[in-house]
């Protein structure tokens, strides 16, 4: 399994749709944020058919990237190393 990547328990964040005018056939976009390679693998895949996936595999690349790309959903591992997933929703 390939996955794109940027760089415990799952936390969902609803961000609400973004898609600009002339972008509406796209696919909704969800950010995975886990510091695990594996989560990130299998729910890309799983993901993949009807959405855009984008991964980071740590609370820093996801804001990173939050930058630039303003994803339709997040889903936020609550339990990481360095950064843990409230103090990245505290960022947001």
């Amino acid at each position: 399994m390939q996955v794109p990547t940027v760089g415990g328990s799952v936390f969902a964040l609803y961000l609400g749709l973004h898609a600009a005018e002339g972008d509406c056939l796209s696919k909704p976009t969800i950010l995975v944020v886990d510091d695990e390679a594996l989560n990130v693998a299998v729910l890309s895949e799983l993901l993949s058919p009807d959405y855009r996936v984008l991964g980071a595999r740590s609370g820093p690349i996801a804001l990173d990237l939050l930058e630039g790309e303003l994803p339709d959903l997040i889903l936020l591992d609550v339990m990481m190393p360095d950064m843990d997933g409230y103090a990245v929703l505290d960022r947001l």
